[in-house]
């Protein structure tokens, strides 16, 4: 209708690379909160006109890149919460809306604290709009844990399943590569993973692999294709710069750039057992560092708390990794239980 328009506010985030992609079209600011002391970390205003008004809106969209703290958490509203009104005609406002946050996060009840502060503020009068409220814990910690509990700790006895590995109707190979332009254009995990379950069927444990491949392809493409640099990453403000000049290597890729992906999968007994083998066509990253046991990684490990861990957790998920050719070819082994 002419009169009424939609607006809208979406935030992704990408736990490997810990950071959330924030776009707001039309909406109250975004608050970015470290929960732990209160602090208003980030505000995302709205930088695009209301959905609807452009027709080449999509084409525009470049969302805000906000890293993410261990203790983090984004609160979004509707205006039907900061334009409430007391009987006095008085806005309930943005910095009620703040101080009860900061109250919420003490308690363990964000909303709650909200909801009753708004009430209390209001009275009895009715509501004038509608109110919608997300909290999100973006505690990455907690995800860790379940793909931690998730991966498949076993040792597997392979005498014993080498009467199915050998068995050539029990494999099968998927490969895949992207060239030059279709490395901006084409994201390949979703496909692999469709791919993957249409032939294993569903399963829990395709969470995990799915961490697995984005890591490992992920890295080939920003630090072996692209040449980006982690050191980059140091502090919030680099870590956004990364992603911009992310952007513009993209745009200016090789023809001769590529990623190539190769995908071997054995039958076991209760499971399956996926050899996975990524190669790029840059000359390799600084990885030593991330492949390192904990005791004698060093120092390097802990000073960059913005890259390093994603390599950390593939190497709990998978039963080996191993970084060659200077780091432009790895080769990791998933294994599976039903």
């Amino acid at each position: 209708p002419t009169h009424m328009f939609l607006a809208l506010s979406m935030v992704s985030f990408s736990i490997t690379e810990r950071v959330a992609y924030i776009w707001n079209a039309g909406m109250e600011d975004i608050f970015v909160f470290d929960a732990q002391n209160g602090e208003l970390k980030k505000r995302v205003a709205s930088f695009h006109p209301p959905l609807g008004i452009s027709v080449t809106l999509l084409n525009e969209i470049k969302p805000e890149v906000v890293p993410l703290g261990l203790h983090d958490r984004i609160i979004l509203y509707s205006d039907g919460i900061v334009e409430a009104r007391n009987r006095a005609g008085d806005f309930f406002g943005e910095e009620r809306l703040i101080e009860a946050s900061r109250q919420g996060f003490k308690d363990g009840d964000v909303q709650g604290h909200i909801i009753a502060a708004l009430e209390v503020f209001c009275e009895d009068l009715p509501q004038d709009d509608d109110v919608s409220l997300v909290d999100i814990n973006c505690d990455v910690g907690l995800y860790d844990d379940y793909v931690a509990s998730k991966s498949v700790d076993i040792e597997m006895d392979l005498a014993e399943q080498a009467p199915l590995l050998g068995n050539s109707s029990n494999q099968w190979i998927w490969q895949m590569s992207l060239i030059a332009k279709k490395l901006a254009q084409v994201n390949p995990i979703p496909l692999i993973m469709n791919q993957l379950q249409e032939i294993e069927g569903p399963g829990e444990h395709w969470h995990s692999l799915y961490t697995v491949l984005t890591e490992l392809y992920v890295n080939a493409l920003d630090h072996g294709v692209l040449k980006l640099s982690s050191a980059m990453k140091n502090s919030p403000e680099g870590f956004a710069q990364y992603f911009e000049e992310k952007e513009r290597r993209l745009e200016n890729i090789s023809n001769d750039d590529f990623v190539k992906i190769r995908l071997h999968h054995q039958l076991l007994e209760n499971g399956g057992l996926l050899s996975i083998s990524i190669i790029d066509s840059g000359a390799g990253f600084e990885y030593s560092p991330w492949i390192e046991d904990d005791e004698s990684a060093g120092s390097n490990v802990v000073t960059n708390q913005f890259s390093g861990r994603g390599i950390k957790l593939v190497r709990q998920i998978c039963r080996d990794l191993v970084y060659l050719e200077n780091g432009s070819v790895v080769k990791a082994t998933f294994v599976w239980s039903k």
